[in-house]
């Protein structure tokens, strides 16, 4: 992807997270849902004062989200 089009996504507030949308051809996921469970146990452990690195070590054991997109969801849900 050029640097221009980067610039570009930048400037509108899109944030792209590499390693969520995977497929081939007729398979293709264009997004990602991210449960409301999900979203609700992080704001619970944000809550609880837990700190990014362990609030993302105990997503992943429950769920096959990236740490890159739990990252967005704690930064989003703060």
């Amino acid at each position: 992807m050029s640097n221009a089009f980067k610039g570009f996504l930048e400037m509108q507030g899109i944030e792209l997270l590499e390693g969520e949308v995977w497929g081939h051809r007729k398979d293709l996921d264009e997004y990602v849902t991210v449960q409301d469970e999900t979203v609700n146990e992080i704001k619970s452990l944000i809550e609880k004062g837990m700190g990014l690195d362990d609030i993302e070590k105990e997503i992943q054991k429950t769920t096959r989200l990236g740490p890159d997109l739990i990252k967005y969801v704690v930064k989003m849900s703060a």
